[in-house]
């Protein structure tokens, strides 16, 4: 399995470890050995989409980090989910953030109906109009 995972490309699961946690503190350390673990156990895709993902600590520029790897909870928080990998899987930014708390079923749905893309730009367009109206309703306030 480690064999296969395109995050073990000509390293060991070791190395990778080492180099992810060195200067990290305690609970980051904690975060990052089960994103680690996610990595290993799916492969360094998004589940959703299926776009190759960067971790935190790799990504070095802009372009890279649009394609952060998320901790996507199976379960979610709100439903009562907890952080285990076993609840768990990798996800890039953007899929993370348009899933939001809709359960996991249901989003499957709604991927099979409209497509990321579809998905995203009508989260993004509700996000900027939130956005929007706020800071003017903030304006007309003061």
């Amino acid at each position: 399995m480690i064999a296969h995972s395109p995050l073990i490309v000509g390293k060991t699961a070791r190395a990778v470890e080492a180099r992810a946690l060195t200067g990290a503190t305690a609970s980051a350390k904690k975060k990052r050995r089960k994103m680690i673990r996610l990595a290993l156990r799916d492969g360094k895709v998004c589940h959703w989409c299926g776009r190759h993902v960067v971790f935190q600590w790799e990504a070095k520029n802009r372009r890279q980090r649009r394609r952060q790897a998320t901790f996507d909870h199976v379960i979610t928080k709100q439903a009562g989910g907890s952080f285990s990998v076993d609840n768990g899987v990798l996800a890039c930014k953007r899929c993370n953030n348009v899933r939001g708390n809709r359960k996991y079923e249901d989003f499957k749905v709604l991927l099979k109906e409209k497509g990321i893309k579809q998905l995203a730009k009508e989260f993004y367009q509700a996000t900027k109009n939130c956005l929007t109206s706020d800071h003017k309703h903030k304006t007309m306030v003061s």
